[in-house]
């Protein structure tokens, strides 16, 4: 009999062994979650960081900063391009107020609710920004696109 005790002993510290084992590796797991959520976190933070700071020092950043700024200046200007492009094969128009998609015969933008003339239309086609060549409204300020001061 004290051979099947001293098994049943084995088995139990086994048993106990790999349940400890789960343990940790269940705790482990849980732990790298918390990690890869903070680290989401702090890249969230960046993110939102850089994006003030844009948008405060966008046209005149620190020296460290410029060349990043060009960049999404540049990648900016891209994107206003690309709609542009996307708008056009619609066969769309760009509202002046907002900026937004319309319908190349619409009264009024679909979006802001501003009403739409062909007047309205031809003055903003022929206001582009001097820096990147994104179509600006006639009486704005910056650019839209690379935010240049027109």
């Amino acid at each position: 009999m004290a051979i099947f005790d001293e098994l049943g002993e084995r088995i139990t510290e086994a048993g106990k062994t790999v349940l400890q084992k789960t343990r940790d590796t269940t705790e482990n797991m849980r732990l790298k979650a918390l990690i890869r959520e903070e680290e989401r976190n702090i890249r969230m933070q960046y993110e939102a960081m850089g994006a003030l700071y844009a948008e405060i020092h966008g046209n005149d950043p620190e020296y460290r900063f410029a060349e990043a700024m060009s960049n999404v200046h540049a990648s900016m200007a891209r994107i206003a391009e690309y709609r542009a492009q996307i708008t056009a094969l619609q066969g769309a128009e760009e509202c002046p107020y907002c900026g937004a998609a319309v319908p190349p015969d619409g009264q009024f933008c679909t979006v802001c609710g501003r009403k739409l003339s062909s007047d309205t239309h031809e003055d903003t086609s022929a206001a582009f920004c001097p820096k990147c060549g994104a179509a600006v409204k006639p009486d704005a300020v910056f650019c839209k696109a690379c935010g240049e001061k027109l």
